[in-house]
């Protein structure tokens, strides 16, 4: 099965001064390994913020319930002025994934994010 690229944008709040975890995309809710059905097996990421400022992207997986959450990479995110940080996971082996940015204390006066849920062979534009 092949399938193009589904873009996705974060439009929640920016993060403050805390180091709570902001929900950039989460498949919990929809039925286990439909995206993997569908044939979405990756997620990239593009995250844009303040300079000198950061966090931690974190990816989690679920069994097909939604529990037993175990982190399968907690990348350090560093911005610098202009330049976009770019991650890309497979998920195409997990009932369900959450992919969340947790901040490191600093409220964030840019913080841009948007990616896409893709095939594995992503044809190129």
């Amino acid at each position: 099965m092949s399938c193009a690229p589904a873009k996705w944008r974060y439009t929640g709040a920016n993060p403050g001064a805390d180091t709570n975890a902001y929900v950039l995309f989460s498949t919990l809710g929809f039925p286990a390994r439909m995206f993997t059905h569908s044939g979405f097996t990756r997620i990239n990421v593009s995250l844009l913020g303040d300079n000198g400022e950061g966090g931690t992207l974190r990816l989690t997986r679920y069994n097909s319930s939604g529990a037993d959450p175990q982190v399968v990479h907690d990348d350090t995110v560093a911005f610098a002025t202009g330049e976009a940080q770019v991650y890309d996971y497979q998920t195409g082996l997990y009932d369900h994934f959450v992919l969340e940015f947790v901040n490191d204390g600093s409220a964030k006066t840019l913080f841009s994010v948007e990616g896409a849920v893709m095939p594995e062979h992503t044809p190129t534009q």
